[in-house]
C-alpha cells in the first residue's frame, strides 16, 4: 500500500497491531511514537480491500468509515482512557450481538446490507436494557449503536441527525476532553447586580417595543435569565417547558388570592400532570431537573421546582410571566386555561414560531443574553468591565445564584438544585440527608434573593410587597 504525508514509514512487523490482529485489539498508545502510524484513508481502504470481497461500498460509506477511524485513532492515541471507552463499546456491541442471535432478527446494519435490520428489534433490545442498568450505564449501548449505524452509512433511528450538530469526530473530541487533560475556565459568577441589570434592561425594551412579537423578544430574554439565576437551572431546561405548564403552576393574583397563599411563587413543571388510577403523577418530564432528591410534592401542586414571585431584591418573574401569558392570549388572572391553545404549547418561541433553544443557532437564547450582556459592558457595568463576554455560556446564571445562596447561608441540600438531585451513595456519610423533606417556604426561602437564609424566620417573614410599576399592567 502507498504512503503519503500524512502517514508515518509503516513498519510491517507491526501492521498486526495497526490493523487490529493483535488479539483483538486495535490501534495501541504508543504505535504512533514508533513511526507505524497510517492514516484514516489507507486504514480504511485497507479493511475493505481485504475484508469487502467483490463489491465496493460506495462514497458516502467510504467517507463515513474514514471519519469513524478519526475517531478510534483519536482515542487511542490522546485519550488516557481510551482502552477503558474502546472496551465498553465493544461489550456493548457484544450485547447487542448476543441479542440478535436470540432474537433472530438483525438489530444493526452491516456495510454490504444497510437496509438489513430491524428498528423493532433494536427498540426492545434498548428497553431490555434500560430495565437492567440504570441509565447512564446506557451511553456504551447508544455509543456502540452509532458507531454500527454510522460504519454502514445509515443514518442512526436513535440519534437523528440536526442541521448544526457535531460531526462524530466533534462529539468526540468534546466528550473526551475531560480524560484529555484539557483544561477548562469555568464560566463566571456574576454579581446579582449584573442579573438585575440585565432584567431591566429586557423590561424597558419590551416596554417600548411597538409589537407583540417585539416584547415577547425580550421578555422571553428577562424569563430565561431570571428564572435560570433563582431556580439553579441548567442551560436546556427552561426551553422544554410548556406554556401551560408554567401558567398552570405560576401562583400570583387571583389564582393566589383562590388558594388562600400568603406567599405568591412560580412553580415550574417540566412535564404534564395527569390523573392516573394511582393518583395524580407527572409524565413527559424528560429532564435532570425532575425531582430525584426529595420525592414528594412540595407543593402539592406538581411542582418540580418553586421560586418566589418576586425575591427581596427586584428579581420578579411573576410578573414577567404574567406579561407572557397575556401577550400569549390568556387573559390576565384567568382560572381557566382557553380551550382554542394547545396545552403542548412551548413557553419560550423564537422568531419563526418554533421552540427557542437556548444554544445553537443565531436565534438562540444564548445569542440574546450575550448580546445583553455586551451592551451593558459597553455602557460601563462596573462588574462586566474586564468580562470576555463572547466566551460566556448560560450557566453564569445558574453559577451565580447558587453562589449567592450559599452566601447568604441557605442549606447544602437546598442549595444543591433546590433539593431536586439525589446524593452519592459513596457517600454514606451524607446519605441522612436523603430523608430531609423540605417545606414550601424553605424551597421559596431558597430562591428569595436579597434575604438572609434562616429557618427561624422562614414561617414569620411577611411576603414581599411588590412595586407599585410592577403592579399595573398599563405599562405595556
Amino acid at each position: 500500500m502507498a504512503s503519503h504525508a500524512r502517514c508515518f514509514t509503516i513498519d510491517q512487523d507491526k501492521w498486526p497491531s495497526v490493523m487490529g490482529e493483535h488479539n483483538g485489539v486495535t490501534l495501541r498508545h504508543r504505535d504512533d511514537a514508533c513511526g507505524t502510524w497510517v492514516c484514516p484513508m489507507h486504514v480504511v481502504q485497507w479493511v475493505f480491500a481485504r475484508h469487502g470481497g467483490s463489491e465496493k461500498p460506495t462514497a458516502a460509506v467510504v467517507a463515513r468509515a474514514e471519519e469513524l477511524e478519526h475517531v478510534r485513532q483519536f482515542f487511542w492515541f490522546y485519550s488516557r482512557s481510551a482502552a477503558a471507552t474502546v472496551n465498553n463499546i465493544s461489550s456493548a456491541v457484544g450485547r447487542i450481538r448476543r441479542f440478535e442471535e436470540e432474537l433472530g432478527l438483525p438489530c444493526t446494519p452491516s456495510v454490504y446490507f444497510p437496509e438489513w435490520y430491524s428498528s423493532t428489534a433494536a427498540g426492545w433490545f434498548l428497553v431490555e436494557r434500560a430495565s437492567k442498568v440504570k441509565m447512564q450505564s446506557l451511553s456504551s449501548d447508544a455509543s456502540a449503536f452509532h458507531q454500527l449505524f454510522g460504519a454502514a452509512g445509515v443514518d442512526n433511528p436513535f440519534n437523528a441527525s440536526t442541521a448544526g450538530m457535531r460531526s462524530s469526530l466533534g462529539r468526540t473530541r468534546l466528550g473526551a476532553e475531560h480524560v484529555l487533560g484539557v483544561v477548562k475556565i469555568a464560566t463566571a459568577r456574576f454579581s446579582m447586580a449584573v442579573v438585575l441589570a440585565v432584567q431591566d434592561y429586557c423590561l424597558l425594551r419590551a416596554q417600548s417595543a411597538e409589537s407583540a412579537k417585539g416584547k415577547l423578544f425580550w421578555l422571553y430574554t428577562a424569563f430565561y435569565v431570571v428564572v435560570n439565576t433563582m431556580a439553579f437551572l441548567r442551560p436546556s431546561e427552561l426551553p422544554k417547558c410548556t406554556l401551560h405548564g408554567i401558567w398552570s403552576h405560576c401562583h400570583t393574583g387571583r389564582r393566589a388570592r383562590s388558594l388562600n397563599l400568603t406567599r405568591q411563587y412560580v412553580g415550574i413543571s417540566f412535564g404534564e400532570m395527569v390523573e392516573t388510577a394511582r393518583g395524580r403523577r407527572t409524565i413527559g418530564a424528560h429532564t435532570k431537573v425532575s425531582r430525584k432528591g426529595q420525592k414528594y410534592d412540595a407543593d402539592l401542586r406538581g411542582s418540580d421546582v418553586v421560586i418566589v414571585a418576586r425575591a427581596a431584591n427586584g428579581l420578579c418573574p411573576g410578573y414577567i410571566a404574567n406579561k407572557i401569558f397575556h401577550l400569549r392570549g390568556i387573559p390576565n388572572d384567568t382560572m381557566v386555561w382557553p380551550s382554542h391553545m394547545s396545552k403542548m404549547e412551548p413557553l419560550l418561541l423564537a422568531r419563526d414560531k418554533r421552540k427557542l433553544l437556548s444554544s445553537g443557532f443565531m436565534d438562540s437564547l444564548l445569542a440574546r443574553v450575550r448580546s445583553v450582556l455586551l451592551y451593558l459592558q459597553q455602557k460601563g457595568h462596573p462588574d462586566l468591565v474586564t468580562a470576555d463576554v463572547p466566551r460566556i455560556t448560560n450557566y453564569w446564571m445558574k453559577n451565580t445564584g447558587a453562589s449567592e445562596a450559599a452566601s447568604r447561608g441557605v442549606p447544602e441540600w437546598l442549595r444543591n438544585g433546590q433539593g431536586r438531585w439525589g446524593l452519592l451513595s459513596k457517600e454514606p456519610r451524607l446519605m441522612v440527608r436523603k430523608y430531609i423533606q423540605s417545606t414550601l417556604e424553605e424551597k421559596l426561602s431558597t430562591s428569595d434573593i436579597g434575604v438572609q437564609w434562616s429557618s427561624a424566620k422562614i414561617h414569620t417573614r411577611p411576603a414581599p410587597k411588590s412595586s407599585a410599576h410592577l403592579s399595573s399592567d398599563s405599562d405595556y
